[in-house]
């Protein structure tokens, strides 16, 4: 169990888990929402954005997973959203705790 509580602020919805918390952030009705309010980002304001690009569909929770403990044990994914016509292509937000 974390000691943090995630919230989701397209779905207003908490999560005490990051396990819960990815799966969430997999889930279409999040996705859907989620791409739709992609467009308004302010980028200045969200430094910590990483586009990912791999050989293989991004969007399963084995790919956010090692990002959260391989790339950096110290961030905190808070979205994540992929590109349906470029399943290979998802942006991921994160903080530093």
């Amino acid at each position: 169990m974390s000691s943090y509580i995630l919230r989701c602020s397209v779905c207003k919805t908490s999560f005490e888990t990051r396990r819960g918390w990815l799966s969430h952030l997999l889930e279409p009705s999040h996705q859907n929402q989620a791409r739709k309010e992609i467009i308004s980002w302010d980028f200045e304001k969200r430094a910590c954005v990483l586009v990912a690009f791999a050989g293989f569909p991004v969007a399963n929770e084995k790919v956010l997973q090692y990002f959260n403990w391989n790339v950096d044990r110290d961030a905190i994914v808070t979205d994540f959203v992929w590109s349906e016509k470029r399943p290979r292509v998802g942006i991921i937000q994160f903080e530093s705790r």
